[in-house]
């Protein structure tokens, strides 16, 4: 839990001071709005594991389990935001149309991506999403 409550508040953090660096092109509420929303608020799509989660054990939300994380160690999870290939994907937007918000969104989702790496005991692979999808493919053939 002290975990958890230390990674949010980093991702804070460093979503604020994106929106600061950002403040003369931007605005401070446009830029604190898109930081926070590629660099804090993407954690939100652990609540898409989650629910598949309790769909797969029939189970009901609880708040301790979500926030203990516990359901993550059942499966390999998706996270579906939390993905190199969605900063790949916003860096060519932004080179197709360099737009301040776009690079703003790339840098704080790529800032997160960061950030749980080294703060998470995972393997290196484990923030693209096609690697993901592998692990729980081959799980499910092996059930």
């Amino acid at each position: 839990m002290k975990e958890l409550i230390r990674n949010e508040i980093i991702h804070l953090l460093v979503s604020v001071f994106f929106a600061l660096i950002f403040f003369p092109v931007l605005g401070l509420f446009q830029g604190l709005a898109v930081s926070l929303l590629f660099g804090f608020f993407v954690d939100l799509d652990h609540l898409f594991d989650y629910g598949f989660y309790l769909k797969r054990k029939e189970s009901k939300f609880s708040i301790s389990q979500f926030i203990a994380g516990s359901y993550f160690t059942k499966c390999p999870f998706l996270t579906p935001l939390h993905s190199w290939e969605l900063c790949l994907i916003i860096f060519i937007i932004y080179l197709s149309t360099p737009n301040p918000y776009i690079l703003l969104a790339c840098l704080a989702l790529t800032t997160h991506l960061f950030i749980d790496q080294l703060t998470n005991n995972i393997v290196p692979l484990h923030w693209f999403l096609i690697y993901r999808l592998y692990l729980r493919k081959k799980e499910v053939q092996y059930k």
